[in-house]
C-alpha cells in the first residue's frame, strides 16, 4: 500500500493526500485504542482478533464481524498486491514487464499488462503465504523490514519533489491541456521516446 503513496500524492495533491492520511491514521488510532482496551481485559487465547471480538461482543456479533474482517483483509491484500506490482513495473522496474514496455498500455481484462499484474501478484502472494505459514515468530522477523519499507515509501514522496526541483528534466512527463491530463498514446504511435512526446505536446498544445 505505502509503495503507491507517492502516486496518490501526485494524483490527489498535497492537501487531499494529507487529509486522506490523517483520516486513515485517526481510524487506525481509534481501532488500536479499542483493541488495547479489549486485549488488556483478560488472557488472549488462540484466534487473535476473532477471539477478542467473540468474547466481548458475543458469538453472534463476533462471527458476523469476523467474517467482514476476513473479507476486508482478503480484498485489501489483493488491492495491495496489484497496486504494488503496478508501481514496480511501471515506475521502478519497467524492464521486468513480460513482453516489454510497449505492452504496459494493454490494461484490458485479457491484455498483456493485466497478465503481468496477475503473474507478479500471484508470486508475491505465494511468498506471503510461505512467510505466514512459518508461524508468528517468523512473521515478527519481517516486522523491521516492513517498517523500513514504509519509511522509505514516505520519504520517497519528499525525495521525488526535491529531485524534480533540482533536475526538472528527470522524472515522469505528462501532456496537459490547461488543467487536463492527456494520455500520450492517444496522440502518438507506440514505440516512441518520451522526448518526442513532450516536444509534440509542447508544440501542439502547450
Amino acid at each position: 500500500m505505502f509503495i503507491r503513496l507517492f502516486w496518490v500524492v501526485g494524483i490527489a495533491g498535497i492537501t487531499q493526500a494529507s487529509l486522506l492520511l490523517a483520516l486513515c491514521c485517526l481510524t487506525t488510532f481509534i481501532t488500536t485504542i479499542s483493541l488495547s482496551a479489549i486485549a488488556t481485559n483478560g488472557e488472549i487465547k488462540s484466534g487473535g482478533a476473532y477471539y477478542m471480538l467473540s468474547r466481548n461482543l458475543g458469538t453472534e456479533f463476533g462471527t458476523a464481524i469476523g467474517i467482514l474482517f476476513y473479507l476486508g483483509n482478503a480484498v485489501a491484500a489483493s488491492m495491495y498486491l496489484v497496486g504494488g506490482v503496478e508501481i514496480l513495473l511501471i515506475y521502478i522496474f519497467p524492464d521486468l514487464t513480460i513482453g516489454g514496455r510497449e505492452v504496459q498500455s494493454q490494461t484490458d481484462m485479457f491484455g498483456m499488462m493485466s497478465h503481468n499484474l496477475r503473474i507478479y501478484a500471484t508470486l508475491l502472494l505465494i511468498l506471503e503465504f510461505i512467510v505466514v505459514a512459518m508461524g508468528v515468530r517468523f512473521v515478527q522477523l519481517f516486522a523491521p523490514i516492513s517498517l523500513l519499507c514504509v519509511i522509505l515509501s514516505i520519504l520517497s514522496c519528499f525525495a521525488g519533489g526535491i529531485e524534480k526541483s533540482i533536475s526538472p528534466e528527470n522524472g515522469q512527463r505528462v501532456c496537459k491541456i490547461g488543467d487536463h491530463l492527456l494520455q500520450a498514446q492517444i496522440f502518438m504511435p507506440q514505440n516512441i521516446s518520451i522526448i518526442h512526446i513532450c516536444r509534440y505536446c509542447n508544440e501542439g498544445f502547450m
